[in-house]
């Protein structure tokens, strides 16, 4: 119970700070979809292999919390931006059309 909890909300952590940056860095955003495309794959592998690195932790203690918050939350921050980014291209597409 107390695992899945703290997996809720470092999904919920992770998705506010991707909205976070997106509204922060507006004038950042990638403005070829290829671009995004990629980033969103980058972001995918990041986030895999984020996941192998914690899995490699032979130590359950604090270094398993520092590979968390560490390693693995920044790969869910960079997935879930990458994803907006991708959803407002095909929001864009869609509404064009």
């Amino acid at each position: 119970m107390l695992e899945s909890l703290f997996a809720a909300l470092l999904l919920a952590g992770a998705v506010a700070l991707a909205l976070w940056g997106d509204l922060r860095l507006a004038g950042s955003v990638p403005g070829r979809t290829i671009t995004i495309g990629l980033h969103l794959g980058a972001a995918t592998l990041a986030v895999v292999l984020a996941a192998e690195a914690m899995n490699a932790v032979e130590n359950p203690g604090t270094l398993a919390v520092v590979s968390v918050l560490g390693v693995f939350l920044p790969a869910l921050v960079y997935l879930f931006l990458s994803a907006i980014w991708m959803a407002r291209v095909i929001q864009r597409v869609i509404l064009d059309t």
